[in-house]
Parts: structure tokens; sequence; C-alpha cells
């Protein structure tokens, strides 16, 4: 990841951009290492803040009584965000709320709830909290906009280090995909495939295992993954049925896919992982 994105989250007095008012703007401009800049501001509704938004977010109506009103401070918005893409949890909300305050952003928006979505299927649910928990992210459970963005930020990179993973075929089938449906994020997808070749120097469509399997093998890159299953292996003893059932030991077979196990001496390149042993 090497491009520069903006990390956005508002907070308003409910859910309904036609009705409801923004009371609070967070922006970080962030790369795949730094927070290059800040930008925050409260916001002065016309109305006033519900008891239940103060309850969540602790924004009160003595805070943003000498909050600036929105259109004092959408222009700086629209100057710190520019042409960058916009990275959010479920951000089309967030656009829609400043679109429905004068403020109409056309950027390419990348959302971390859709892209969880497709990176970890298993999660029991995709709010920016559970996402955060499963990728070891710490959160602030304040609710304001500039701790969301902070988080979101961190989660954004996190995702992406896990799409790093994937090898260069699965990349291009990502951005296939998500390209026929028009999703904003065939163009991260495409980035980070191009990233991969760079840094790799990888030619075919072969991740880091496969990658690692092709050498050990003399097969090479250029004929692709499928390549990998044609290699020549030592065919073990067969096993046949000694007719005497007995109990499997968990534990020996947990000690299989651990850094010394018989995965590792078998594939090289095996990388240990947490869930393969639990």
């Amino acid at each position: 990841m090497t491009s520069t994105y903006v990390a956005l989250d508002v907070e308003a007095t409910g859910m309904d951009p036609s009705r409801d008012e923004i009371i609070e703007i967070a922006a970080l401009k962030f790369d795949e290492v730094r927070v290059i800049d800040q930008w925050q501001t409260l916001v002065r509704p016309k109305g006033s803040v519900p008891f239940n938004i103060t309850t969540l977010t602790g924004i009160s109506n003595e805070d943003v009584q000498s909050a600036p009103r929105f259109d004092e401070v959408a222009e700086s918005l629209r100057s710190f965000i520019g042409n960058l893409p916009i990275v959010g949890q479920s951000p089309q909300f967030d656009v829609e709320m400043l679109a429905s305050a004068g403020l109409r952003l056309k950027n390419l928006r990348y959302d971390t709830f859709a892209l969880a979505t497709i990176l970890m299927p298993e999660l029991p649910a995709y709010n920016l909290a559970t996402i955060a928990d499963r990728l070891k992210v710490e959160v602030d459970s304040s609710h304001r906009a500039l701790a969301d963005v902070e988080t979101t930020v961190e989660v954004f990179r996190a995702l992406v280090a896990l799409l790093s993973e994937y090898d260069l075929g699965t990349l291009d089938r990502l951005a296939s995909l998500a390209s026929v449906s028009r999703s904003p994020l065939a163009r991260l997808f495409s980035q980070v495939r191009r990233d991969l070749q760079r840094d790799t120097g990888t030619t075919a469509g072969l991740g880091p295992l496969a990658h690692a399997l092709a050498q050990a093998s003399g097969i090479g890159d250029n004929r692709g993954p499928e390549a990998v299953f044609l290699m020549q292996r030592d065919r073990p003893e067969r096993l046949e049925p000694s007719g005497e059932p007995g109990l499997v030991d968990l534990d020996e077979i947990s000690s299989w896919a651990k850094t010394d196990g018989l995965l590792a001496n078998a594939f090289p390149g095996f990388e240990q992982r947490d869930e393969q042993i639990s």
C-alpha cells in the first residue's frame, strides 16, 4: 500500500441524512506507515442534540453551542480531503450526511465493512469493533469521530496486510469480480496486486507458499499455480487398517501444525497459525 488516503467519520443527531444534522467531523490523512495530517471539528446544528446521542457520544448541547456552523467549515474540509480516496466504516452514510449539509464529494470510497466481509467471512458481525477485535486493533470506546477514524485507519491497514497475503491470481480474480459489480474495491485489489508483484518480483499467480514449493520442485514461477500440484513427490508407505481402533491424540495432531511440526518439514514456507493448533 503506497497511496495516501483520508479516513473520515461523521457524528450526527441521527441516522437519516434528510432529517438529521452533523455535530462532529474528523478526518485523518494517512499512508501505509504514518498519519500525515488531522482535521477535526464540532459542528453546531440548528436543532438540539438528542439525549440518546449525548449518551452514545458524550457530545452535549453545551459542547456544540459555540461550535461553527457546517457552512463555515465545509470548504476547509473539502480542501483537506482533496481528491484522495475516502476510507471509512460504511462511508456512504458519512458522505450522504455531508451532501445533505451541502458538501458533495465524488471521491473514490473504500469501505472497511465491505472489505472485511470478503477477507473474513467467518465473523459473526461486521461492526467496526468486531472487525478491529478480530484484527487485534485496539478500540477506543468513546464513540467520538476522531477515535473512530483512528480505529478505521488501523483496521484498513490490517485488512490491506491480509489482502497482501493473497497470490497474484486471486487478486486478479478479486479485481475482476469487483469491477463487474462496479465496486470501488476493484481499484484497491489492483493496487495491492501491483505492489505485491513489484515487491516480490513474481510474475505468475503464486502466493508465498506456492512460490516456495515451485522453487523447491524446480518448476519455476511461470507456469501458474496449478503446476505446483504436478511436481514429483515421494509417495509414503501405504497405510493399512490394523483392526485395532484407538483414541486419537489431539495434542499430537496439533503439534503437526507448529513451526517445527510435520507440516513445516513437509512444506517449504509453511507458517504456523494459532487457529490451526487451538
